[in-house]
């Protein structure tokens, strides 16, 4: 470590050691006189304000909220702005106020808009723009009306995975609210429409309760869950039964049984699968080789990829 360290005093003590010395000097005298001339002079620059609706009572339900966002130009000094050119600028707020409402609606006009921007960009920082120029947002203090919700999603699961039950919300229904009157023709709302392809596994999303216009619900975003499942490969080894068979007459299958292979839904791998497997009579009566086709059947929608071993048998038909 001594070793190090002496090695370093010395480089840094040589010809270039000190040259390189003085030019990290000049960069940095450099750069602070930048800055100063930077903070100095007048700069135009574009921010998204944040918006914040502030002191609402619990009471009061906002139906239309303030947009996200101001999008403002401002004009100033760049030691005016040097605070906002790092970080996430702090929400404007914008106390509620009844007293200014008309049927439960509140207008901001351009000029309050205006002043609170140059509040909030401080004292000699001119607003070019502001867009919306004026905000609105309106509340009601009436009681809402649950209805019940709907889920509007489109599922194509994975080629070996299957979707295994319905999609389910996070709530059942949901709360509206309006100014004024609720149609008694709304009787239920829906999410927006979710698209979602090549699930191999449960998926859980984030959804939109879409209202009508005017209306708001709570909750308004609902989680909707899909429950999808793996397919896997299951083996039966069935007995094959002849049918139709006349009186007196019985027949003889070699071989008398035939392998299945299915894919099923992991959860319902150790369920019973009632499978049948027959031959026609009438088939085996009209063969010309001494084989008749198995059949298989019939099968509830649990079943997929359903393939046998084998497809046909020898028979023997023997009469009394």
């Amino acid at each position: 470590m001594r070793d190090l360290t002496s090695t370093s005093v010395k480089a840094l003590r040589s010809t270039r050691g000190r040259n390189i010395l003085l030019y990290l000097l000049f960069v940095c005298v450099a750069f602070v006189f930048w800055m100063l001339l930077s903070l100095d002079s007048e700069v135009q620059r574009n921010y998204d304000v944040p918006l914040q609706l502030d002191n609402v009572p619990d009471s009061v339900i906002v139906v239309r909220d303030l947009p996200p966002a101001i999008s403002t130009t401002v004009q100033g000094k760049g030691a005016q702005l040097v605070r906002f050119l790092w970080g996430k600028p702090s929400p404007l707020k914008i106390s509620y106020d009844a007293s200014t409402a008309a049927n439960g609606v509140c207008i901001i006009p351009a000029q309050k808009v205006e002043a609170r921007l140059r509040d909030y960009f401080g004292g000699g920082v001119l607003i070019m723009s502001a867009k919306p120029d004026s905000l609105v947002y309106s509340f009601t203090t009436g009681k809402g009306r649950r209805v019940p919700l709907k889920v509007k999603i489109d599922v194509t699961t994975a080629l070996q995975s299957i979707q295994s039950g319905e999609p389910t919300a996070s709530v059942d229904s949901v709360t509206l609210y309006a100014i004024g009157h609720i149609p008694s023709s709304v009787t239920s709302v829906s999410t927006e429409p979710v698209s979602l392809v090549g699930l191999k596994d449960t998926a859980r999303v984030q959804a939109k309760v879409l209202v009508p216009e005017g209306m708001r619900a709570i909750p308004d975003n609902v989680f909707v869950t899909i429950p999808v499942e793996p397919l896997v490969s299951k083996k039966h080894k069935i007995d094959i039964e002849p049918i139709m068979l006349p009186n007196g007459t019985r027949m003889l299958l070699f071989p008398s049984s035939v392998e299945v292979t299915l894919l099923v839904p992991m959860s319902k791998y150790s369920d019973d699968y009632p499978l049948h497997a027959f031959v026609n009579y009438p088939d085996a009566v009209k063969s010309k080789s001494g084989r008749v086709a198995v059949q298989l059947g019939p099968f509830p929608g649990r079943y997929y990829s359903i393939t046998q071993s084998p497809d046909s048998v020898e028979f023997v038909i023997e009469h009394e």
